[in-house]
């Protein structure tokens, strides 16, 4: 039975990453203009190489580590959660400093906005994986609905307000 029911929380934790990573653009394409979908696109794929670069293997090594249990827990997750923050600030820096330089004007908002979601969509990863090492497939749904819920959220805003986040 409960393998059931991780099968069942595992399904749905994959439907909702297919809703907020492919299926939101299929249907905000029919309500943007072609410019406002351009610049989603563009603050969507700056965000996606923002959460890669901070994310840096670290949910691959939690996967691994945590059920062979070659350190305390507590202590592994803190000091991967210290080396992730060091991590994310480096490439914050980075990414502000590109996004000023060479980024028109008025993009600067999407691409900023979108890089706050690229860097919490690697820490909602990391968690998502910690959840996944200890079983915990209810936790792993929650993040997922979440971070589904915040893409829609953004991208409502765009619509409504035409890109002047």
């Amino acid at each position: 039975m409960a393998l059931k029911r991780h099968l069942l929380l595992s399904s749905l934790t994959s439907l909702l990453k297919l809703y907020s990573g492919s299926l939101v653009f299929i249907i905000i394409a029919r309500y943007l203009s072609l410019e406002n979908f351009g610049a989603l696109n563009f603050g969507f794929s700056l965000g996606l190489i923002v959460g890669t670069c901070a994310e840096f293997g670290y949910s691959l090594m939690s996967s691994r580590d945590i059920p062979q249990e070659k350190f305390d827990t507590h202590t592994y997750v803190i000091n991967t959660l210290i080396q992730k923050v060091f991590v994310s600030f480096i490439i914050s820096c980075a990414t502000i400093i590109y996004v000023f330089y060479f980024i028109s004007q008025e993009d600067c908002s999407i691409a900023l906005t979108f890089m706050g979601y690229g860097l919490i969509a690697s820490f909602v990863n990391y968690y998502l994986s910690l959840f996944r090492a200890k079983g915990f497939f209810k936790k792993e749904l929650f993040a997922t609905a979440f971070y589904a819920s915040m893409i829609s959220f953004t991208i409502i805003l765009a619509i409504i307000y035409e890109w002047h986040i």
